[in-house]
């Protein structure tokens, strides 16, 4: 318990860092480029979660070919050929980015190729219908 109160009280003050340099709009620690806006084309926010679905309709679509991409992209995701091994449609993803000031991004990893995936209120973040892995053993 001690270790983790240790390792939280370090990171308080990196946390504090990035939110006031995201909110300047200047470039991330250790970083040359400067943060940058909206990028033209297919976007997601940086970190949060994604049901195809929802990224289907959004403003700016992404295609199913840029979600099989993501998908099979994916470190231990299975794909034959390019090709994912379940349906995209149900399928949740996160955006990652490369910067921590970055608020948004276009890279996709696939979390869960769920049997169905959820955007329930408040939020309207995906989630998977399903406990994929029963992590409190």
């Amino acid at each position: 318990m001690k270790a983790l109160v240790a390792f939280l009280a370090m990171l308080a003050p990196a946390w504090a860092s990035h939110i006031s340099l995201a909110e300047r709009s200047v470039a991330a620690p250790n970083s040359s480029s400067p943060v940058p806006g909206t990028p033209s084309g297919a976007y997601c926010e940086c970190g949060y979660t994604y049901c195809a679905s929802v990224l289907m309709a959004m403003k700016t679509p992404w295609t199913t070919k840029q979600l099989a991409n993501a998908y099979c992209t994916t470190s231990h995701a299975e794909c034959s050929s390019g090709k994912p091994s379940t349906g995209i449609n149900t399928a949740l993803f996160i955006c990652l980015c490369n910067d921590a000031g970055q608020k948004y991004g276009s890279n996709l990893d696939l979390l869960c190729a769920c049997d169905k995936c959820l955007v329930v209120a408040p939020d309207f973040r995906g989630r998977s219908d399903a406990v994929v892995r029963d992590w409190s053993d």
